[in-house]
């Protein structure tokens, strides 16, 4: 098991080392506490913006992407719902100066006019893929109806807000990056403790701490169940069942709900992967995955299937629910992917990239990171299966409950998909008819943005 130290630089900023002699390669991570859901969309679009131009070069570092990969380096940056951050992966000989280097770009950013129209045809092409995408329209839909006042539902006002930054917008959010947000810096790897905690003292040690930032606890939209039927012309159709969570507590449910997915989703041992793999005519692929965040979350099960068996598909997923619940679980399966998670676990830490991810979300909270690893480990020995069962009947309840397909359905295909929902839920499942009105919005946005920043298709 690696090393784990936390320390706390001159100005409050909080530095977490892994260390391990095993480790073949070093990893820092530069996290802020700022995202979608701590800002407006004019905001989050300037703050995208901003990711991009960091990388691209400073005046003293025009190229750092050619300079790092010059050297078989990897450096890169997320902006998400709860932070930004930005990361490097190198060799020990070349880690201390691209760890300077990516310090640099972050706390000097070069900001002007020209290059803010530059990056801002670069986002409305990304945004633009975004927009072909079932799958990223799908996974809005999700997040707009479990969570009606989440902003990453909300595709209009944040795609049409890219137009609008100024020069000003990227200087207000640079100032609330580096001097209003809580700086988390994780290093991973196996290098040299006190000399990398000289170089960040120099770089860090003078921004003084900021108190976390109040993640916005979105609460479960009242009108659940609902379904969602977004008209497409693929020759596939995607369904999506989705069931939101509030995170009360934090150690113990997150493991018993990823326990949970691990025994539905378990590439050899699951029961979605093995119920279903005597209809490999009727289901393409089935998965289920949890997206988790601080304060909620949602439990999702997708597949990709033929167009006409939506029923049927429906019902097998629901009747594997139900047996879960009623019936509890097998307990000899249990214990196998509970050892096969444990073992993925020990494995994957074995990284220094997993501690990056691992540690992040704890460790930008006002506590002892330290023991993290060794505590979920323990509650993942530790539960049973009937925690798990009881987890699983909080969870899958109608009134957590987004059903989303698309494909080329038509209208009386919705409404006995509608009439078969209430059926099998046992009360009503209200419905969305605003979809195709939504994707042809979506296709009109593609449109504007391309005329907008010139883009010829």
């Amino acid at each position: 098991m690696p090393s784990i130290e936390q320390k706390i630089l001159s100005g409050g900023v909080k530095v977490v080392l892994v260390t391990d002699k095993n480790f073949k390669r070093n990893t820092a991570s530069i996290c802020f506490d700022i995202g979608r859901n701590t800002t407006t969309h004019r905001e989050f679009s300037a703050l995208h913006i901003l990711e991009h131009l960091i990388l691209e070069g400073n005046d003293d570092h025009p190229s750092p992407q050619e300079q790092l990969f010059k050297n078989n380096s990897e450096v890169n940056g997320e902006v998400n719902n709860e932070v930004i951050r930005f990361w490097i992966t190198a060799r020990q000989d070349d880690f201390y100066d691209n760890l300077e280097i990516l310090s640099r770009l972050i706390l000097k950013p070069t900001l002007n006019d020209l290059r803010l129209s530059q990056e801002k045809k670069v986002l409305a092409e990304e945004l633009q893929e975004g927009l072909q995408s079932i799958e990223v329209v799908i996974g809005q839909r999700i997040e707009a109806t479990l969570w009606p006042n989440s902003m990453y539902g909300q595709l209009e006002q944040a795609y049409e807000s890219i137009q609008e930054i100024t020069l000003e917008d990227l200087e207000r959010v640079e100032q609330k990056l580096t001097k209003e947000s809580k700086v988390l810096i994780i290093l991973a790897g196996d290098f040299d403790k006190n000399r990398t905690l000289r170089l960040i003292e120099r770089y860090w040690g003078s921004l003084k701490v900021q108190l976390a930032v109040k993640q916005d606890k979105l609460e479960l939209a009242a009108n659940l169940p609902q379904l969602s039927v977004i008209p497409t012309n693929f020759d596939q159709s995607i369904c999506q069942i989705a069931y939101g969570y509030q995170k009360e507590t934090e150690d113990r449910r997150t493991v018993a709900l990823g326990l949970l997915n691990a025994y539905l989703s378990h590439p050899g041992l699951g029961l979605l992967t093995t119920e279903l793999r005597e209809k490999r005519k009727l289901v393409y692929s089935a998965q289920s995955w949890l997206e988790p965040s601080r304060t909620r979350g949602s439990f999702m099960i997708d597949t990709k299937f033929n167009n006409q068996k939506t029923k049927e598909l429906t019902a097998t997923l629901f009747e594997l629910i139900n047996r879960l619940e009623e019936g509890g679980v097998d307990k000899e399966k249990f214990e196998h992917i509970r050892i096969s998670l444990i073992a993925a676990l020990d494995e994957d830490s074995s990284e220094p990239e997993f501690w990056v991810y691992f540690l992040e979300s704890t460790g930008l909270l006002d506590k002892d990171v330290t023991k993290d690893f060794d505590n979920y480990r323990e509650i993942l020995q530790e539960l049973t299966a009937t925690e798990v069962v009881k987890e699983a009947k909080i969870l899958f309840q109608p009134k957590n409950l987004v059903i989303v397909v698309a494909g080329p359905y038509m209208p009386y295909e919705v409404e006995e998909l509608k009439k078969y929902l209430l059926e099998i839920l046992g009360t009503n499942v209200g419905c969305d008819t605003q979809t195709e009105r939504y994707i042809s919005w979506s296709r009109g946005v593609a449109a504007r943005i391309r005329s907008l920043f010139g883009r010829k298709k």
